[in-house]
């Protein structure tokens, strides 16, 4: 995905937009919501969020068959709004939540 040792520029930049993809993943909704909270254009947001399921940071809801959200994480507070935008709900992984945690990190120290 992101180099984290490219130029400061790129690097920085690159950073803080997964970062907020990623928040946006983990708050839940349909591909339109997470472009839209991420600051992306949803085209931009599917490629990425493609790329990071074929990496196992993002993985769809119940990964398989049937109505996932009877087993969703977010089910209490998704009302399962993002099963109605086309099915396109993806939610972060153990590995995604570690490479959430690893960016604001870096965000934070970035900041200082």
């Amino acid at each position: 995905m992101t180099n984290p040792k490219a130029g400061p520029r790129e690097g920085a930049d690159g950073r803080e937009r997964l970062l907020r993809l990623l928040l946006a993943v983990a708050r839940g909704g349909s591909v339109e919501e997470v472009a839209r909270e991420a600051g992306v254009s949803p085209e931009e947001a599917r490629i990425l969020i493609a790329s990071l399921a074929s990496q196992g940071y993002v993985a769809r809801p119940g990964g398989g068959g049937g109505c996932p959200c009877s087993r969703c994480p977010l089910r209490g507070i998704c009302g399962g709004r993002a099963r109605a935008g086309g099915g396109d709900a993806f939610i972060l992984t153990e590995k995604g939540r570690r490479l959430l945690a690893q960016l604001a990190a870096l965000q934070g120290r970035s900041a200082s």
